[in-house]
C-alpha cells in the first residue's frame, strides 16, 4: 500500500494487489478476490470477468482541478466536510449564525419555574421559539418577560436591536387594548410593519416588519400559532440571514402521504393548518386529526405534523390522501 509497484506486468498475466493499492504498469483492470479460484502458485481461474478500467479509480475521476466541490449557500454536511479535507481544504469561510432576540410579552405570563397564580400562565412560547431558532441555525437570546406597557416593551425592542440580527415577539399582536406590538414597531423606525394579520388558522394576528434593516416578527400568544407561523414566516428569513440558498425549497420540509381518518371542516378565506397524528393500519399510513384549541400545547406534543387546507376549500373528506408536513 502507498507504494508504486516495482515491476512490469507481462501480457496475459495477473498480480495480487491489496484493495486501494497502486496497479503495476500494463495492468488495466482488477478482479475481486472472491471472484477468483486459485489453481496453484502459477495459475488462477477468473469466475467473473472484468472489462478494462473496471474496479480501478482513474486520476481525476473524483475531483478534477477547477471543479466546484462545495457551493456557496449550502449547509455543510458531514460528506461536504470530508470532501474539503480530501482536497486539502481545512479552513472555509462560513456565514455567521444569526442572533435572534426573543421577547415574551403579557401581564399574565410568569417564568416556567414559578407556580402560576389564578389567571397567570407559564412562559411556554419562549422555549418553543428558542428551540426552533436553534433548529433553524440561529442563536436564540431570551430577553425575558415584559409587561404590556408601551414604554417597557419599546425599551426591550430598542435594546434588542443593538445585539440582534432578528427579533421575535411572543404575544401582543392582536387588537386588544394592551396589544401594542404593531404600534411600537411603527414608532421605532421605518419601514415598520409590513403586514399585520394573515389569512391563516392558527396565526391570524401575525405581524411582520423591519426596523432599520432588522426583521421583527410578532407571533400570536397561542403555542400552535407560534409553531405554524414560525415555519411559514420566520424560518425562511433565518435561512436567508444564514446565507442558505436552498436548491429545492418546495421539498425542504419533510412530508409523508397519508389517508385522512375523518372529515375536517374549514372556513373559506383562510389557510387552515390542522394538527394530525400518524397511525399505521394494515400497512397503510393514516392521518388522525388532533383537535383542540390553539392555546393547548399538548395538542402539539401528540401531533406528528400538520396538513394544510387551502384558502378556498371548505374542508377535506375522510379517506382522502393528504400531505402531512412533519414537525
Amino acid at each position: 500500500m502507498s507504494q508504486k509497484a516495482d515491476f512490469l506486468l507481462p501480457k496475459d498475466s495477473a498480480s495480487k494487489i491489496p484493495t486501494g493499492g497502486m496497479l503495476p504498469q500494463n495492468a488495466d483492470a482488477v478482479v475481486m478476490f472472491e471472484h477468483v479460484q486459485i489453481i496453484d502458485k502459477q495459475m488462477i481461474e477468473v469466475m467473473k470477468p472484468v472489462a478494462p478500467g473496471e474496479n480501478v479509480i482513474q486520476v481525476g475521476e473524483d475531483v478534477k482541478r477547477g471543479d466546484i466541490v462545495v457551493r456557496q449557500g449550502q449547509r455543510l454536511r458531514p460528506q461536504d466536510i470530508g470532501a474539503c479535507a480530501g482536497v486539502g481544504v481545512t479552513e472555509i469561510a462560513v456565514y455567521k449564525r444569526p442572533l435572534v432576540s426573543i421577547i415574551s410579552t403579557g401581564d399574565e405570563i410568569v417564568p416556567a419555574h414559578i407556580s402560576p397564580e389564578t389567571g397567570k400562565v407559564r412562559d411556554i412560547n419562549s422555549y418553543v421559539i428558542s428551540a426552533m431558532v436553534s433548529e433553524s441555525g440561529g442563536i436564540p437570546i431570551k430577553k425575558g418577560i415584559f409587561r404590556d406597557e408601551y414604554k417597557n416593551l419599546r425599551g426591550a425592542i430598542e435594546a434588542a436591536m443593538s445585539d440582534s440580527d432578528a427579533i421575535v415577539l411572543s404575544g401582543g399582536t392582536s387588537v386588544g387594548t394592551k396589544d401594542m406590538a404593531a404600534r411600537i414597531i411603527n414608532d421605532i423606525g421605518s419601514p415598520g410593519v409590513l403586514f399585520h394579520g394573515v389569512s391563516l388558522k392558527p396565526g391570524k394576528p401575525m405581524i411582520g416588519g423591519v426596523i432599520k434593516g432588522i426583521p421583527v416578527f410578532g407571533l400570536p400568544g397561542h403555542p400552535a400559532a407560534v409553531l405554524i407561523c414560525f415555519e411559514l414566516f420566520i424560518r425562511p428569513v433565518l435561512h436567508r440571514l444564514s446565507g442558505l440558498k436552498e436548491r429545492w425549497p418546495q421539498y425542504s420540509s419533510r412530508t409523508v402521504r397519508a389517508r385522512l381518518s375523518k372529515n375536517v371542516a374549514s372556513s373559506q378565506g383562510r389557510e387552515d393548518h390542522v394538527r394530525v397524528m400518524l397511525e399505521e393500519r394494515e400497512g397503510e399510513l393514516w392521518a388522525v386529526p388532533v383537535l383542540g384549541k390553539s392555546g393547548l400545547i399538548t395538542t402539539l406534543v401528540r401531533a406528528d405534523g400538520a396538513i394544510v387546507i387551502p384558502l378556498l376549500k371548505n374542508g377535506i373528506e375522510a379517506d382522502e390522501m393528504v400531505d402531512v408536513r412533519l414537525f
